[in-house]
């Protein structure tokens, strides 16, 4: 995980929406391209940022290709954090892990490895999502704790 600090640049600013079929639901996603301290940084949220050109902000996240992909962020300047659903990750993966394992108890030898598998190994993703969430979390809150703005 990385931190950066800085007076944000905002390069780009994007809605994505996916879905909306007949009978579904639509998602939006909010895309952002800042320029921190000379790093590109990567928003991709469900909520909009709170976030304008000149504010001073903190972002955690993982560096891929030469860009940091925000898992969370602090704005300094309007006193926001945004955590991006770290208790929502967890509820999900302990319910996939429940159907999983009833999956797995429930049927017969292969069906139960097969599909009770599937749902554990998709619970287990959920899991690791939610332990780099709560990683950057802990970073971000001792950064700011120790911290004089």
């Amino acid at each position: 995980m990385e931190l950066v600090q800085g007076t944000v640049k905002i390069l780009q600013n994007t809605v994505s929406l996916s879905g909306g079929g007949k009978d579904s639901s639509v998602t939006t996603s909010h895309i952002y391209i800042l320029e921190i301290n000379g790093k590109t940084i990567k928003f991709d949220f469900y909520d909009p940022a709170i976030i304008s050109d000149g504010d001073n902000i903190i972002v955690v996240g993982k560096q891929k290709n030469g860009v940091v992909e925000a898992a969370i962020y602090y704005n300094v300047t309007r006193n926001i954090r945004y955590y991006n659903y770290s208790k929502t990750i967890l509820i999900v993966s302990l319910i996939l892990l429940s159907i999983g394992l009833g999956i797995k108890i429930t049927f017969d030898r292969d069906e139960g490895i097969l599909f009770g598998g599937m749902f554990i190994a998709l619970g287990l993703t959920f899991v690791y999502k939610y332990l780099t969430l709560r990683e950057a979390i802990t970073k971000l809150e001792r950064y700011v704790s120790n911290s004089i703005f």
